[in-house]
């Protein structure tokens, strides 16, 4: 060998000795470059590889473990290789690289075949690029068609094989290439197509799979079935033509039914969705890019059979209502249900349709609440000693406002705006008086009721003005449900939380929700409150047609603003507090109010969501008595007393019994008309050891 070569180079000086100078200096040039070329390549493939990271995408979790969302740029989530299936990396060898563990990056023979095929059709009818090639192209070049991208594909695919395995190639492949339907990846295909994971993939489902590869959106079984059963039978043939499957196998798969995971929508819960990325950008700004390029789990607490409910309740009750508008269509709806034990969100609507508009009325509009705030000016009078048959005066009546030059003067809606009389509490907030609760409201002080708003979750801003007690001022549906849900916890506020547990792509917890339960009312305030809530779903309530339709104990109010604007219906059952809103986004006027328009949505939701739950009533604190009281003097009722039986704060009844007589009751007159509202009487604190219930021989004695 070393005299052939000392040969050469011998032929190679007697040559230039008699080249003219002229040629050989041509000759080194060519030399030269060609030296130039082999060093650069040499340089090029020894040169490690740059990172090639596939972005992937983000779980968002339901409480029962479904998922509910995804957040990606490229909806992807990578699997080793050991955890795909045999059956779908035979497939795709087959049918994409046969001799993939034989070659070096480039096939040399399909090479050649695609050559002399363009030669003799004079196009290009079949292309060569290896498994190796198409990552290269798809990790590190464009998918232009020329010639210049082709060769620089084959030198990356050469690189590759250079720097990684056989094995690592295989992997990167599949978890890179595209499958269809806006997914990438075999974990998300196989997810996205038959509801499993990649390494449950039979072997039918495998072969279907590798068919899509050269045009997934062509072949996809969702808009092509009969095709896409042709595909995974190439697919098969194949597989037995490289002698990785057997005829026999071949047929029984060719024979199996095509049986899919059916497309879910890739917008369920969407406004959720959105405000849990909110929350977790807001406490975790360094998140706001990696959420969507690795892969976090986050973990919720919606409810699925809850928020599909919410969703179908808004589609039914709302439908006939649809006008175009530039924001969607109109009027459009906000709901929120909270779990009052918890404060978990368990299902938000925060539109009529995530595609139109995503603006997300649920947490980020504000809105009046109209008479859906007067419960908390109620709580108060009940902690200061009143009790349900306490009573107001709805006539017209002047209220002094702070700083304002003129005294203010509401009124209730419709054609009546006052009742003329004497109102109970019980009445006042079945029958929705505005001027009951603005008279209340100046009994137990505007300021406290701000500062009761503010433990019960509104954060929107308040002022201690008489429009207080109708709802002038703006909060969210959100925060609206806060209220309602720390009711029905019996005066327990817990703040709303959306996330329980963020798990990074490292598998260590970001983030764990703490709970943190406070005390904003009293249990016994939130129960007789509670109890008179009732009464608005009963005959001659606001809700009356509403709770007609109820099989569950439920407390609920409505509400609506001046001018129609806004339709509110709140309530809550021992096990869910929900808020209904409905309205324009211009503040047009509606064509009904609270009952009619948010009321359907909030009773079918509650129906519809909760068939497994319980039907329980809430349950009477300790602290919560009966009572007969008169309701002239306020004090425990004698023989003679016009009163009747209500629900007392034990510290706050009576101590001692009416000594009046009254005539007006015992021979059936009634007594003179009053000619000045009358304002109610502080009732007396009971004395120490005093009795808190009527005696047995009273109650007979008023009975006979």
């Amino acid at each position: 060998m070393s005299r052939a070569m000392a040969a050469v180079v011998n032929r190679a000086r007697h040559l230039a000795v008699r080249l003219p100078a002229r040629r050989k200096l041509a000759i080194w040039c060519v030399w030269s470059c060609a030296a130039a070329v082999a060093l650069s390549l040499v340089v090029f493939l020894a040169w490690p590889l740059p990172p090639a990271a596939m972005p992937e995408g983000s779980d968002v979790f339901a409480v029962d473990g479904e998922r509910i969302g995804r957040l990606f740029t490229e909806d992807r989530t990578l699997a080793p290789l050991s955890e795909i299936s045999p059956h779908l990396v035979n497939a795709v060898l087959a049918f994409e690289d046969r001799y993939f563990f034989s070659h070096r990056g480039v096939n040399p023979g399909a090479v050649v075949r695609a050559v002399l095929q363009a030669v003799q059709q004079g196009r290009i009818v079949s292309g060569f690029s290896t498994i190796t090639q198409q990552l290269a192209r798809n990790h590190y070049l464009s998918a232009d068609r020329t010639m210049r991208r082709k060769l620089a594909e084959v030198l990356w695919a050469l690189r590759i094989e250079v720097h990684r395995s056989k094995e690592w190639i295989l992997e990167s492949y599949l978890n890179e290439v595209y499958w269809g339907h806006g997914v990438y990846g075999v974990q998300e295909a196989a997810r996205t197509y038959f509801g499993c994971d990649a390494k449950d993939l039979s072997l039918a489902d495998a072969a279907m799979l590798a068919g899509l590869l050269q045009s997934p959106e062509t072949y996809s079984p969702y808009r092509q079935p009969e095709l896409a059963l042709k595909r995974r039978e190439l697919a098969l043939r194949k597989m037995v033509q490289a002698g990785r499957l057997t005829a026999a196998e071949a047929d029984e798969a060719v024979g199996a039914p095509l049986v899919v995971a059916g497309l879910r929508p890739r917008r369920e819960a969407s406004y959720f969705v959105q405000y849990c990325v909110a929350q977790l950008i807001a406490s975790h700004p360094e998140l706001a890019e990696d959420l969507y390029r690795r892969n976090y789990q986050i973990y919720t607490t919606l409810d699925p059979p809850l928020q599909l409910a919410a969703e179908a309740a808004v589609a039914a009750n709302l439908a006939a209502s649809s006008t175009g508008a530039g924001n969607g269509a109109q009027p459009q709806v906000a709901l929120v249900a909270v779990d009052p034990g918890t404060g978990y969100i368990k299902a938000m609507v925060g539109g009529r349709n995530y595609a139109e508009s995503q603006f997300n009325r649920a947490t980020d509009a504000r809105r009046q609440p109209g008479s859906t705030i007067k419960p908390l000016i109620y709580a108060l009078a009940i902690e200061d000693g009143y009790y349900p048959l306490s009573t107001q005066t709805c006539t017209r009546r002047d209220f002094a406002a702070l700083g304002a030059a003129e005294p203010y003067t509401p009124r209730d809606h419709g054609s009546n705006p006052y009742h003329g009389g004497d109102l109970t509490m019980r009445q006042a907030l079945a029958e929705s008086c505005n001027v009951s609760a603005v008279a209340w409201l100046q009994t137990v002080g505007a300021a406290r009721v701000v500062d009761l708003a503010r433990r019960s979750g509104i954060v929107s801003p308040l002022a201690p003005t008489p429009s207080l007690a109708l709802g002038c001022y703006e909060v969210s549906p959100l925060e609206l449900s806060s209220v309602y849900a720390t009711l029905a916890a019996g005066g327990t506020y817990q703040q709303p939380v959306a996330v329980l547990r963020v798990v990074g792509p490292d598998g260590r917890t970001i983030e764990q929700h703490q709970p943190d339960a406070q005390r904003a009312m009293s249990a016994g305030a939130a129960y007789i409150v509670t109890d008179m809530l009732k009464g608005v779903l009963q005959t001659g309530g606001t809700g009356a047609r509403i709770g007609s339709r109820l099989t569950r104990p439920a407390a609920a109010k409505t509400g609506s603003t001046e001018g129609s604007r806004d339709a509110w219906f709140a309530g809550y059952t021992p096990d869910l507090a929900m808020v209904v809103w409905v309205g324009f986004d211009d503040n047009a006027e509606l064509s009904g109010g609270g009952a009619a328009l948010a009321g359907p949505v909030w009773r079918d939701t509650l129906e519809k969501g909760l068939p497994a739950t319980a039907k329980r009533d809430f349950a009477r604190p300790a602290e919560v008595v009966t009572a007969h009281v008169c309701r002239a003097t306020g004090r425990l009722a004698n023989w003679s007393c016009q009163g009747g039986s209500d629900l007392f704060l034990a510290k706050k009844v009576p101590a001692e019994y009416c000594g009046l007589f009254h005539w007006e009751n015992v021979f059936g007159l009634r007594p003179p008309t009053q000619t000045k509202p009358a304002q109610p009487t502080k009732p007396a604190q009971p004395a120490p050891n005093t009795p808190t219930t009527i005696p047995g021989w009273l109650r007979k004695l008023r009975r006979k």
